[in-house]
């Protein structure tokens, strides 16, 4: 388990409060050790403190042997993740990330997961379910806010659509600048 701990930091003043959910996580983590345990499958973790620093993981991945490991949890960032990933890599072992969705964290590392799907797995099922649930729809429209999370989904559900057949429109609408009653405009 690669997590930000900062175990060297004993004062609860100094501890960063926004660091409290790596506490939680581990928390989880071993109440599920418990309920596995009572079904009669051990797990053992072994916990590395990161610090949240890129150096601080290469020295742990140094300093220790992997070759016993079936699982890697962490590191929670895709730029401390990238050795870990490297490591998993080279020795098949899959590796975890329990709080993000971000794509970049998996970097074509086929043992690299995500517990949450990324933004752009989201709209290719939505296209999925489109294309399973309305076969015989003629025109599709797509038409999604500007954040960079409704990009990546638009995206994702373009690029599988258009496997299969091609897609009508893909439109954005800005909803601060009359994007709405721009958009009713389309299909009238």
């Amino acid at each position: 388990v690669f997590l930000p701990f900062f175990t060297e930091l004993t004062d609860p003043t100094i501890r960063k409060t926004n660091n409290w959910f790596v506490y939680d996580l581990y928390q989880g983590m071993l109440l599920a050790q418990e309920d596995l345990r009572s079904v009669a499958v051990q797990v053992e973790f072994q916990l590395f403190d990161t610090e949240s620093d890129t150096n601080r993981i290469h020295e742990i991945l140094q300093e220790n042997d992997f070759d016993q490991i079936d699982l890697m949890i962490g590191p929670l960032f895709p730029k401390q993740a990238k050795p870990v990933s490297a490591l998993a890599f080279q020795k098949g072992i899959p590796v975890l990330n329990p709080v993000s969705s971000n794509p970049l964290w998996i970097d074509r590392n086929p043992y690299a997961f995500l517990l949450l799907p990324s933004y752009l797995s989201i709209g290719m099922d939505a296209a999925e379910y489109a294309l399973n649930e309305h076969e015989d729809t003629v025109y599709t429209y797509v038409i999604h806010g500007g954040s960079s999370a409704a990009n990546l989904m638009a995206e994702g559900f373009r690029e599988r659509f258009e496997e299969v057949r091609p897609l009508t429109t893909l439109q954005q609408y800005d909803h601060a600048d009359n994007g709405y009653e721009n958009l009713l405009e389309t299909f009238d």
